[in-house]
């Protein structure tokens, strides 16, 4: 379980008051991959978000004859949240490029957050569609750069 300090520094719960960073401790767990250790693989099922307290995490495709990294995560960034919004299948893989922890929340612990403290939830909602909306910004730069080369 993390403590209410730990979340505090974390962009995603900096927001929030005491009550609901003691809310959210309550139902998270922490978890430790060690370098190279795979977090999760395109095409799984998916009902957990993932939030990087350290380290950093590589997210990536395979196809036949190469892999391709899309992104490194870093501490304070999460991943799994667009499986964990929509409830399909991961769209790409994840593993530890070093030692990471990370703070876990279930699709169920999110729900039960929704019933013990609403505000919490709206404050974890507005975060990931402002970070998502960042995300799409960029997609769409790298587009149109790629368009005028």
């Amino acid at each position: 379980m993390p403590t209410t300090v730990e979340l505090k520094l974390l962009p995603l719960f900096s927001g929030m008051t005491n009550e609901e960073l003691e809310n959210v401790a309550r139902l998270a767990i922490v978890k430790d991959y060690a370098a190279g250790s795979q977090i999760f693989f395109e095409g799984m099922e998916s009902n957990v978000l993932h939030v990087i307290m350290s380290g950093t995490i590589e997210i990536f495709k395979k196809t036949y004859d190469e892999e391709v990294v899309l992104n490194v995560l870093r501490r304070g960034e999460y991943l799994g949240e667009v499986s964990f919004a929509d409830n399909l299948k991961r769209s790409a893989s994840a593993r530890a490029k070093e030692d990471a922890t990370v703070i876990v929340l279930t699709r169920d612990s999110f729900n039960k957050l929704m019933n013990q403290s609403l505000s919490a939830t709206n404050k974890l909602l507005l975060h990931f569609c402002k970070v998502l909306a960042q995300r799409l910004r960029r997609a769409e730069q790298r587009e149109f750069q790629s368009r005028l080369l």
